[in-house]
């Protein structure tokens, strides 16, 4: 059975594995990548992280990232707001010159689509949306059980639905991180992370219950507009509030068939994404194994 490196690049951290060709993580290692201030900085740690791994026989390199992804050239050209020294960089290249290996690259929310097509909640599906929140907003569209990139490789850039500026946009307003740290000044907190918030919103926390309700009606307004202009199978969504798929999906169900006409609301399916933080890492090996 061959082995494979997934590597997924996010705005907090790099996640690396190695894979087997049906999908089993045997090892796991990992990065900080939100205090990296430069390009040299970032590929010493990479090489460090895939290093570790002691990869000698994998078979090929997956990886993924933020931004619009030039899967045939390997450069990341931009919606890099998080990981800004990402601009430009062609990681394919330096990777085949490092490793001397097959590279494949795509965007960190084309992956997650990739992996669940693969292997969990979008395999039955023809044509799904699947969205990721996180750090920042991502999405991915599969039309005809291929990804749908763009004519500019940004199809899916829901962070920017609603923009005004960088700093005025849904990513500001809805991503886990921003809804989050709205809570916690809210609670007073200088700090909160995401399984205290889905503690406290169990335990009936009221700041939590309205900042989650809230959450829930701009994701809800997000999905319904997402029906009607595709009509797809399945809405998928990933990410690590995807755990939290008994709270997340009566919450979200009912909201969006409130948002839709009736002969809409009777199709929609709205589900959890199977795999959370190693999505990314998993999807981008699949694009190695035919």
């Amino acid at each position: 059975m061959k082995k494979y490196i997934g590597i997924d690049i996010g705005g907090t951290s790099a996640k690396l594995g190695l894979i087997s060709s049906n999908g089993v993580v045997m090892q796991k290692g990992s990065f900080p990548t939100a205090g990296i201030n430069s390009k040299d900085q970032f590929i010493q740690q990479l090489f460090n992280a895939i290093d570790s791994l002691q990869p000698l026989d994998a078979a090929g390199i997956g990886i993924c990232t933020p931004g619009a992804v030039n899967s045939d050239t390997g450069i990341i050209s931009d919606c890099v707001d998080n990981l800004p020294f990402l601009g430009q960089m062609n990681l394919k290249q330096i990777l085949k010159v490092r490793y001397a290996l097959p590279v494949k690259l795509c965007n960190d929310a084309n992956a997650v689509a990739l992996c669940e097509q693969w292997l969990g909640a979008g395999r039955d599906c023809d044509t799904f949306f699947c969205i990721t929140f996180g750090t920042g907003i991502g999405a991915a569209l599969v039309i005809r059980s291929r990804i749908y990139e763009g004519s500019h490789l940004r199809a899916g850039e829901l962070c920017y639905v609603d923009y005004i500026s960088n700093e005025v946009n849904l990513e500001k307003e809805i991503s886990t991180k921003s809804v989050i740290a709205h809570a916690a000044k809210r609670l007073g907190l200088p700090t909160l992370d995401g399984i205290d918030f889905f503690n406290r919103l169990r335990s009936g926390d009221m700041v939590v219950a309205e900042e989650f309700a809230h959450w829930m009606d701009r994701i809800a307004r997000v999905v319904a507009n997402v029906i009607t202009v595709l009509d797809p199978d399945k809405i998928i969504i990933g990410g690590g509030i995807s755990s939290e798929r008994d709270l997340l999906l009566p919450a979200l169900q009912g909201r969006v068939e409130k948002m839709l006409p009736t002969e809409f609301g009777k199709d929609i399916v709205i589900d959890a994404a199977r795999f959370s933080n190693d999505a990314g890492m998993l999807g981008a090996v699949s694009q190695l194994i035919g």
